[in-house]
């Protein structure tokens, strides 16, 4: 049944993506060399607005990554902004680390709540378009890489843009 749920959970997101993003599920195109069912590019432009469903990465129905003008993503689905996030007891449903979806399995990773400097050690996140970022869905026990290909730092619009993928159910 689990494996079932898994099965289900990627064809929705398969389904879901939106035609003016490009969606690939090539092995090939995927970044880290494990087979993925979904590769996903999103990009929020400088000073976007981020109340518009265009510019929040809705990965599951209650997980809708973005970013304000500056500083780091946050879950728009539950916080209104990045102090929000950091101000709140609310659960998280989104955890991140440094690395890959392999070393995340075999347990060399420790995953923080926030993908920001107050919430984990990730240093500067002007720097993240040079490093392995892998993300959990805590509710739904998924691992994602994350490949940033941009990200505008300082007080200069929050734009940023990366690539995600979602390991085959075969990988676990």
């Amino acid at each position: 049944m689990y494996n079932l749920i898994k099965i289900l959970f990627c064809l929705i997101l398969i389904i879901s993506c939106k035609d003016s993003n490009p969606v690939s599920l090539s092995q090939e195109d995927c970044n880290y060399g494990i087979q993925c069912c979904l590769c996903y590019t999103f990009t929020k432009d400088n000073y976007a607005d981020v109340n518009l469903p265009d510019n929040q990465d809705c990965i599951v129905d209650n997980v809708c990554l973005t970013r304000g003008n500056n500083g780091a993503l946050y879950n728009a689905y539950i916080h209104s902004s990045y102090s929000d996030m950091l101000n709140s007891e609310d659960d998280v449903l989104i955890k991140w680390a440094e690395g890959t979806i392999n070393e995340a399995l075999s347990g060399e990773l420790t995953f923080y709540d926030g993908l920001s400097n107050e919430a984990g050690n990730f240093g500067q996140l002007v720097q993240l378009p040079d490093r392995p970022i892998v993300a959990y869905l805590v509710e739904h026990d998924i691992y994602i890489n994350f490949d940033f290909i941009s990200w505008t730092s300082g007080q200069q619009g929050g734009g940023f843009s990366y690539t995600r993928d979602i390991p085959s159910i075969s990988e676990y």
